[in-house]
């Protein structure tokens, strides 16, 4: 082999795995061949069980591309045909049945869904991927499996950037749940146990499955919370209750005359029904807006109220960090503390500025507080 075409190899080679992945093998192993056409035909619970590529319950309807209905507790999967494959669902706030129907591909161990499909590639030159993908197939336990593959990325000559993730998600057949779940009855929603059971009565206009011994229940218009034994744990007082899986935390997001809050796994108001928008960071991080204001929450230790004019995140290992507030600059500690900038005038090198000199006035400490907060 000439240095020329071994050169040109490794070359390749580097491109496509500096293009992020649609190079990576295709996997396949979580499926088990469909022996007939009526294989998939079942209903199902509409949030994913637990498993080693996914820990935390994931609904089934983000996953065919539907953000809206996150909310849905069962589905049925009903193939058509080798092209088409239908989802039925009843969405319990129009009190209706309904349906969808993708195309697709029916293959020996999955039918194939392209949401997103557009490759540009001219080796060694340039390159441009957008594919979402979605297979629809059972384990070798009877689960249904959607394998969910995106990916955006591309390269230019050796340069490349961008991302891509291929993730299993499990669903269990509804007859086959193990657990308390709910069920509609005269457009009543209550609870059996795994044996068919009724455990609590059918009287509430919506009833979520059960997560860490909570459920979002909803009556006359407000939801709230209540535990396996019917107990009312937080009255039915929101206008919305979603619980939230974030990458290090999940909790409760509430709504209430258009502002939002946020409640813990025992239902403790932990931040106030106030912002416009609150945003999970890491572990009992949140980022929060009031219009166009920014404050910063950690759970357990402090709330800065949204009263500055650009977000920012504050770390245990920032000492301190700057923020501007009506046009002035101030240091925010790692503990919440705020303090007046000594406002050194910054030092202009050609297009370059320098604030390095501008540090805290110590003797100006405080704790800024939520009242300061202009909630309309």
């Amino acid at each position: 082999m000439s240095k020329v075409i071994r050169y040109i190899i490794i070359l390749t080679v580097g491109i496509l795995i500096n293009s992020c992945g649609t190079y990576q093998l295709n996997r396949t192993k979580e499926f088990t061949k469909l022996n007939s056409s009526t294989d998939l035909n079942a209903e199902y619970v509409a949030y994913s069980i637990p498993s080693k590529k996914q820990e935390n319950p994931t609904s089934a309807f983000p996953l065919f591309n539907i953000q809206s209905l996150s909310d849905i507790n069962y589905f049925k999967v009903n193939l058509l045909d080798s092209k088409s494959i239908k989802i039925e669902y009843f969405d319990y706030k129009e009190n209706a049945n309904k349906e969808l129907v993708f195309e697709g591909k029916l293959k020996k161990k999955f039918f194939e869904i392209y949401f997103e499909k557009k490759q540009l590639i001219i080796p060694l030159i340039v390159s441009n991927i957008d594919i979402n993908r979605l297979r629809i197939g059972k384990d070798k336990n009877d689960n249904l499996v959607l394998m969910n593959f995106y990916e955006n990325s591309g390269n230019l000559l050796i340069i490349g950037a961008g991302y891509s993730r291929e993730t299993p998600y499990l669903f269990k057949k509804s007859n086959q749940f193990d657990d308390f779940k709910p069920f509609n009855k005269n457009n009543k929603w209550g609870y059996k146990d795994s044996n068919d059971n009724i455990v609590i009565e059918t009287k509430y206009d919506y009833a979520s499955f059960f997560y860490n011994n909570l459920a979002i229940v909803q009556k006359n218009g407000k939801y709230g919370l209540i535990d396996k034994e019917g107990n009312q744990l937080v009255d039915f007082e929101y206008d919305n209750l979603e619980l939230k899986f974030a990458s290090e935390q999940t909790y409760y997001l509430a709504t209430l005359n258009d502002k939002k809050g946020v409640l813990n796994l025992e239902g403790k108001l932990v931040i106030p029904i106030n912002y416009d928008a609150i945003r999970s960071n890491t572990k009992d991080i949140f980022n929060l807006k009031i219009g166009n204001k920014h404050g910063f929450a950690s759970l357990g230790n402090f709330i800065i109220p949204a009263i500055y004019s650009r977000e920012f995140y504050l770390s245990r290992g920032d000492r301190f960090i700057k923020v501007e507030r009506d046009g002035k600059r101030f240091f925010l500690d790692n503990e919440g503390y705020e303090y007046e900038s000594d406002n050194v005038e910054p030092i202009k090198l050609g297009f370059l500025t320098m604030n390095e000199l501008e540090a805290p006035i110590l003797s100006t400490k405080r704790k800024p507080e939520l009242s300061e907060q202009n909630i309309k």
